[in-house]
């Protein structure tokens, strides 16, 4: 299902730490949102979660191992994806720094072909 493309596209850039290719993968409003799973984590709008994203990337690139994935398509420009594996950390150079469970829920919308995050939000289950 091209939903699930989405996700793996996201996979590849934040594994690169390729900024523009994952900023690339959000829809173009203002109105875009990125939830991660620490406190404080919060970021609406282009430049909040630009500004993140480039100081996670200075050290960091993340990667997931999927377990359990989910889509639905429920208008036809409109879209929710969840995601249950694994969240992998490493350095820039690929060098191991840990790993998670990790979950990504997702708000997609289509803009002509292809399918953008218009809310993506990443939790460590509790209890890991």
């Amino acid at each position: 299902m091209e939903i699930e493309a989405v996700f793996r596209e996201w996979n590849d850039a934040t594994g690169r730490g390729d900024l523009a290719a994952v900023l690339e993968q959000f829809d173009q409003s203002e109105n875009i949102m990125l939830v991660g799973s620490d406190k404080g984590e919060v970021f609406k709008g282009r430049q909040q979660i630009e500004g993140w994203l480039k100081t996670l990337f200075e050290n960091n690139r993340f990667t997931w191992s999927v377990e359990q994935m989910q889509a639905d398509r429920y208008e036809p420009d409109s879209a929710w994806i969840f995601i249950d594996g694994t969240m992998r950390i490493s350095d820039v150079n690929g060098k191991a720094r840990g790993e998670t469970p990790y979950r990504i829920t997702g708000a997609l919308v289509r803009r002509g072909s292809r399918w953008k995050w218009r809310m993506w939000s990443g939790a460590i289950p509790a209890g890991e």
